[in-house]
This record gives structure tokens, C-alpha cells and sequence, in this order.
């Protein structure tokens, strides 16, 4: 759960890692023991699902009153390990990736209909829901997947599929495409459009399955757009510009079937470094 007092950071010995001072957020009260994350203007706060994580505070930081910058937040950052809870954590689970939900809260869990944000990975069992977590700030977290249920009604939502927060240098889009995670049926299955947009609302690719007959599980809807890159010069490239992120809707539902069916949407991204 979130951190509602000082708790103390437990870190291993030979790893104490650094310290920053990094400009909290207006309002935010960050404090001692709090997992640290990044909000989409650049300033710290509590973690909240998705940010950016920037390590544990080393103190409290109190700017609930202030302005952004008013205060900063001394965070613990480079890699440290920590003996911490984790709820069902088995000795099997070494070696997985670590997800905070909050400024408190971990996880091995990584929902496809929820933000986390990557934290690190467990490095050694202990006992029943203890272990140690080697915790790694600034990791740069994958895209997001996200499954869309295309029958009317059933999802109106936009997707996060890459939080602005994360495309800090910009990007080359090579592949936008979905895999057919629930059977469409009827003559009305290739109405299940989904289009993927970036957050300036402009379209990158519309996802459309196309058979004559049902698409099945496995199948593949490539984007519409063209996003594999060619390869010859002078062709322009699919770009995305730091800042800016990607998400995706139902723009045209399923009608007549049942079931009326689902695509899951990944993107294939290169960061310009």
C-alpha cells in the first residue's frame, strides 16, 4: 500500500548507491522509504503508476503547500538492493522483473489494462513473501501491450501503448501490427478497426482484419500505414519526436457475431539515441 509515514530504506551492505536532489512536483509529499517517480513535467513525486522511477527518497520532502521546484527530493539512485515484501513471491521467481503500482506497493505483475512501473527484479528468495529486489532507477521500461475488445460498446477507452514520459530521445516506428486474441465472427468481423494515434491525435496506423470468413486466435492485422521501413534512401521514416507518446482506440466496433472478438496491439520501436 502507499506510504503514509517515513519508513527506513533497508539497503543491503556494499551497495549504497548515490544520492540526487531532484525538484519535487507541486503538492507532492514524498516521504522517507517512498519509491520516487518522475511526472510528466519532469518533477518528483510519489510513484504513481507509470512514472518513471527514480529510486528511494532518502528523506522526507514535504512541498505540499509549494510549487514545482520549490523543494527537492534527495533520492537514492544506481543500483541497490533491498530485503522487501512481496505478496506470493516464490524462490522460483528469481530473475523476474519488479512493478510498483504506488510509492509502496510491489508487484511481479505487469497488467495489460493497468499502468505499473518497471522498479527492477528479484535477486533472491528469502521466505514466504520476502525477497530481495536489486532495484534499478531510470530503467527505461518496454512499450505497453494492450488488448482491445472490438464488439459495441464493450470498450471506448484510449490505450496507453508508450507513455510520452518514456520516449525521451524519440523514436523510429518500424512495426505497428495485432494478433487476434478472440475469434471474430460473422460477415461483420473486418468492421473491428482499432486505430493507433500519437498524442497529438494524429493517426500512425488502423489495424483491420481482413478475411472473408472469421479471423481466428494467432492471426495477424498489420497496420494500414506504412511502417515497415523500406530501406531506401531518401525514403522518409516513420518518426516520433521525444515527448510524444502512442495510443489506440476502437474507432469502428463489431457487429453480428458472437463472439465479436479481440485484438491485442504491440509496437516495434528503435530509440534514437
Amino acid at each position: 500500500m502507499a506510504l503514509s509515514a517515513n519508513t527506513k530504506i533497508p539497503v543491503e551492505a556494499g551497495m549504497p548507491g548515490t544520492f540526487s536532489d531532484i525538484p519535487a512536483a507541486s503538492s507532492a509529499h514524498i516521504y522517507e522509504g517512498s519509491m520516487v517517480g518522475l511526472n510528466s513535467s519532469g518533477y518528483a513525486r510519489a510513484l504513481t503508476a507509470g512514472d518513471l522511477f527514480l529510486g528511494h527518497a532518502a528523506a522526507e520532502c514535504d512541498n505540499s503547500s509549494g510549487s514545482d521546484a520549490d523543494l527537492n527530493a534527495n533520492v537514492r539512485q544506481g543500483n541497490y538492493r533491498m530485503q522487501v515484501t512481496i505478496t506470493s513471491v516464490a524462490v522460483t521467481d528469481v530473475g523476474k522483473e519488479v512493478y510498483a503500482s504506488d510509492d509502496g506497493t510491489l508487484s511481479l505483475t505487469r497488467s495489460v489494462s493497468a499502468l505499473v512501473s518497471r522498479v527492477g527484479k528479484v535477486v533472491r528468495y528469502v521466505t514466504t513473501n520476502t525477497c530481495v529486489v536489486e532495484f534499478e532507477p531510470h530503467a527505461v521500461d518496454e512499450p505497453f501491450v494492450a488488448e482491445l475488445d472490438c464488439e459495441t460498446g464493450e470498450d471506448t477507452a484510449d490505450h496507453v501503448l508508450l507513455p510520452a514520459w518514456m520516449n525521451r530521445r524519440g523514436v523510429v516506428i518500424e512495426l505497428i501490427y495485432a494478433l487476434i486474441t478472440e475469434a471474430m465472427v460473422g460477415s461483420g468481423e473486418d468492421q473491428g478497426v482499432i486505430t493507433v494515434y500519437d498524442s497529438d491525435d494524429n493517426a500512425l496506423a488502423t489495424l483491420t482484419p481482413s478475411d472473408g470468413e472469421a479471423d481466428v486466435i494467432g492471426d495477424m492485422v498489420i497496420g494500414t500505414n506504412p511502417i515497415l521501413i523500406s530501406g531506401a534512401t531518401g525514403d522518409a521514416a516513420n518518426y516520433l519526436g521525444a515527448g510524444k507518446g502512442i495510443d489506440c482506440k476502437v474507432t469502428q466496433a463489431t457487429s453480428g457475431g458472437t463472439p465479436a472478438g479481440k485484438m491485442k496491439v504491440y509496437l516495434v520501436l528503435r530509440e534514437l539515441i
